[in-house]
């Protein structure tokens, strides 16, 4: 029984970090959503009209506003990112914008200043891009 009732505290506390990242992650984005409101509204007053493509330069430049991307080159399926930006707590949207090497799955780890970004393939030398949401 003991042992079963370890699993559900472990599962437990899972959860409760589940819940507090998801909370988290829910504050960032209204934190986000409240600094970039204008810009936002920008956005949703063009898409109201509808996108006219190709997109004009404004267009792009707004949107490269409201959502910065940023970029780090995997060496050998790794690499490390500065950003005094970064805490703990950070949320950091990762895509490959253009994929060399072994491709893997990527994930990161953040700390206070920095994040790495990993990939599951050591050989993965892949392109990317990355958003930080605090």
């Amino acid at each position: 029984m003991d042992e079963l009732s370890n699993t559900v505290q472990q599962h437990e506390v899972t959860i409760n970090n589940l819940s507090e990242d998801l909370q988290s992650l829910s504050d960032s984005f209204e934190r986000y959503a409240s600094d970039n409101e204008q810009k936002i509204q920008e956005l949703q007053d063009k898409e109201q009209t509808g996108l006219q493509f190709p997109l004009s330069q404004e267009t792009v430049d707004l949107i490269k506003e409201v959502f910065p991307t940023e970029k780090a080159t995997l060496s050998s399926g790794t690499v490390t990112v500065s950003d005094s930006r970064v805490s703990p707590s950070s949320v950091i949207m990762l895509t490959v914008s253009s994929p060399s090497g072994t491709r893997g799955f990527v994930s990161y780890t953040a700390s206070a200043g920095s994040f790495v970004i990993n990939s599951s393939s050591g050989t993965e030398t892949s392109i990317i891009s990355y958003v930080i949401y605090n």
